[in-house]
């Protein structure tokens, strides 16, 4: 996704990658913060801290799923999709 052509990544990914949408668990440290559906573990960091008022400027890309902010690091961990041949 060329997501530096854009301000804002996500809306250039969410048509490439209709449909292709992961459920991540948010980590800070080993505390589960929130859950988020995103095409990237990245996208859904971003999107969290977002939220919560950070700008770009003060987040630091540490890898594909974790970033930081403001000495805190974040983790995004894909959560397993659900068999659909499971039925409960």
């Amino acid at each position: 996704c060329p997501s530096d052509l854009i301000a804002h990544p996500r809306e250039a990914c969410q048509t490439a990658a209709q449909g292709m949408d992961q459920t991540y668990e948010l980590l800070s440290g080993h505390r589960r913060i929130a859950v988020k559906v995103a095409p990237t573990a990245q996208i859904a960091l971003f999107d969290h801290l977002r939220s919560l008022g950070c700008r770009d400027a003060e987040i630091t890309r540490l890898g594909v799923d974790a970033i930081a902010w403001r000495g805190a690091v974040y983790r995004a961990v894909p959560m397993p999709r659900p068999d659909p041949s499971v039925h409960s």
